[in-house]
C-alpha cells in the first residue's frame, strides 16, 4: 500500500476584511463622475450633471475618510442624491442627445449602486488610518502597566500585596505578572 503525500497548500496572504468593497465603491464613484461629466458635455440640457459629477468626486473623499456609522449615512446621502439627480435631469433626458441621456442614466445608476453598497457594507470597510490603531490587547497591556505605575506613584508597594493576587490581576489584564523585568534584575 503506497501512501501518497498530501498536496501542500500554501496559505494565501491575509486579506483585510472589507477592502474589496471599499475599492469597488471608489471605482464606481470615479466611473460615475466620468459618465456624468461626459453627459454634461454632450447635451446642454444636462448641464446639472457636471454638479453631480463633482458630488461623486467629493463622495470618493468622504467614503475614504469616514468610517462606521458616518460612512453609512454618507452612503444614504449618495443614494438620495442619485434619485434627486434623476428628477433634476428629467427634462434633459427627453429633449436632447440620446448619447448624453444614456451617459447620464448610467452615471445615476452607478451613483445609486455605490450609495447602496456603502449603505449596506460601509461599516465593514477599512478606515483611513485604521491600520495604525492599537489593538485592544495592546491597550489592555498598557492599562495594566499604567495601573502598576500609578500605584507606585501613589506610594503603594506592589511587593507587599499577595503575589497570587498580583499575578492573576496582571495576567488577566494582559500585563506582565513579574513586577521587575529581567533587564532590571540583571542591572541591580
Amino acid at each position: 500500500m503506497s501512501a501518497e503525500p498530501e498536496p501542500v497548500v500554501e496559505p494565501s496572504a491575509p486579506r483585510r476584511p472589507g477592502g474589496g468593497p471599499l475599492w469597488t465603491v471608489v471605482l464606481l464613484l470615479a466611473v460615475t463622475a466620468g459618465l456624468l461629466w461626459g453627459a454634461s458635455g454632450l447635451a446642454a440640457g444636462l448641464a446639472a450633471a457636471a454638479g453631480l459629477a463633482a458630488f461623486a468626486v467629493a463622495a470618493i473623499a468622504g467614503v475614504l475618510a469616514a468610517g462606521g456609522w458616518f460612512r453609512r449615512v454618507l452612503g444614504g446621502i449618495v443614494a438620495v442624491v442619485a434619485c434627486g439627480g434623476a428628477v433634476l435631469l428629467w427634462d434633459g433626458f427627453s429633449s436632447h442627445s440620446v448619447a448624453g441621456s444614456a451617459l447620464a442614466v448610467l452615471g445615476l445608476l452607478t451613483l445609486l449602486g455605490s450609495g447602496i453598497l456603502v449603505l449596506a457594507k460601509g461599516h465593514r470597510m477599512p478606515r483611513m488610518g485604521g491600520k495604525y490603531a492599537a489593538s485592544s490587547q495592546v491597550r489592555r497591556s498598557v492599562d495594566a502597566d499604567r495601573r502598576l505605575w500609578d500605584s507606585l506613584d501613589s506610594g503603594a508597594d506592589p511587593t507587599l500585596r499577595d503575589t497570587a493576587e498580583t499575578t492573576n490581576d496582571l495576567a488577566t489584564q494582559g500585563g506582565s505578572a513579574d513586577p521587575m523585568p529581567e533587564a532590571d534584575r540583571r542591572r541591580g
